[in-house]
């Protein structure tokens, strides 16, 4: 029974797969891309039989496969109509093993032609944006997510910038890379959480709504949002 069970999991991740494949993660997928996307991921959520999430499989980084969450898309479809901005590899990331719960990270890489080095899927480069948020299990698959705070990090800019640049603040000396070194790790955060208590937020910061899990093994991951929109991950 486990082998079957095993075998049609495999058969199921492998019709996603190749469904979101050549969609660049949404952005480009027709009408029947996403009704057969839809339909692939449904038959593989139905393969889960437990209420309660397998959070050792869970734990660790998630590359970005698919959505159709609006605000995803837009930045995707800017990307791929205007050049700009490039979008490189979209992970989340979960810290859940061994009973442990340190939070999950939305993360991004999106670059600007000439000034950022190139952002793309598979390789650093640009900048890496960062959502911080902490996480409970609320029952039946769900969480409830808090954001914590966002942080814009890991700056790689181009060789042409570069350039340009390291004459036009100092001679090139020891300071001058000291400069340059600075703009490369420069990480700024902003947190969530004072900037909602002033807005007449609670101290607890930004509460999101829940976010149902509903499929996770060691190769592939379905979230759904509660304000709409699925998410389809693949292990980073």
């Amino acid at each position: 029974a486990d082998a079957r069970a095993d075998e049609a999991r495999a058969r199921a991740r492998a019709r996603l797969r190749e469904a979101c494949a050549g969609t660049y993660r949404g952005a480009l997928a027709t009408r029947d891309d996403a009704a057969e996307i839809m339909a692939a991921a449904g038959a593989l959520e139905r393969l889960t039989t437990s209420e309660t999430i397998e959070w050792d499989a869970l734990d660790g980084k998630w590359r970005l496969a698919y959505t159709n969450a609006a605000d995803v898309l837009g930045l995707l479809m800017a990307s791929q109509r205007l050049g700009v901005p490039e979008v490189g590899d979209i992970f989340q990331s979960f810290g859940c093993a061994n009973g442990t719960n340190t939070g999950i990270t939305n993360e991004i890489r999106l670059s600007v032609p000439f000034l950022l080095s190139e952002a793309k899927v598979g390789a650093p480069g640009g900048v890496g944006l960062r959502v911080q948020a902490s996480f409970k299990d609320v029952g039946r698959r769900r969480i409830a997510l808090t954001f914590q705070e966002a942080q814009v990090s890991e700056i790689s800019i181009s060789p042409l910038a570069e350039t340009l640049l390291a004459p036009a603040i100092l001679p090139r000396s020891s300071l001058n890379h000291q400069v340059l070194m600075f703009i490369k790790e420069l990480e700024l955060k902003f947190p969530l959480r004072g900037a909602l208590t002033s807005m007449g937020g609670g101290e607890a910061g930004a509460a999101v709504g829940t976010y149902h899990l509903t499929f996770c093994d060691e190769d592939m991951l379905i979230g759904r949002a509660a304000a709409g929109g699925i998410y389809i991950f693949t292990r980073a």
